[in-house]
């Protein structure tokens, strides 16, 4: 019942957009994806839509045994990943590429150890912001061009599952 919970919730957080930033990057390629990730082994399943009436599935394989928030950037063809079993922020980089088979590993760059339990984020431009409900804390990341680096914290009242 909890797999199904996340899975709906990341293809909510997915497939609604509150904004007109949906920028493909100028790739003319149509692409209708849905990535899920794994808290019992870290992989992350991308469902592709756009090849047909029913979806193919591509595992990506990460350094995590287990992920929870999850949001793939475009624009810059990265996947942001907020581990749980490093309690790290990471960006994985040239997914495209992965999913079309041109690379074979997940490269990217991790952030610092800040999490005690990571629930979900949420990315505009260079901003992560990752919920973690350990801490009832707010992490606000940029991402530049060397890695990720936190700018802040705020810590909230309440349990935090979601940004």
């Amino acid at each position: 019942m909890k797999k199904q919970i996340i899975a709906i919730a990341v293809l909510s957080l997915t497939i609604f957009s509150c904004s007109n930033d949906d920028d493909n990057g100028g790739n003319s390629t149509k692409r209708a994806e849905l990535y899920a990730t794994s808290t019992a082994n870290g992989d992350i399943t991308v469902y592709d839509f756009a090849s047909g009436a029913s979806p193919t599935t591509s595992i990506l394989t990460t350094a995590s045994t287990s992920n929870e928030g999850i949001q793939y950037s475009a624009s810059e063809d990265e996947l942001y990943v907020a581990s749980r079993s490093s309690f790290n922020l990471n960006a994985y980089s040239n997914i495209e590429a992965q999913l079309i088979g041109t690379t074979s590993a997940v490269v990217g760059v991790n952030g610092s150890i800040d999490f005690t339990s990571p629930r979900a984020l949420a990315v505009n431009g260079n901003t992560v912001v990752v919920a973690d409900n350990g801490n009832n804390q707010l992490f606000v990341y940029n991402r530049t061009s060397s890695g990720l680096s936190l700018v802040n914290t705020f810590d909230i009242s309440f349990p935090v599952w979601g940004c």
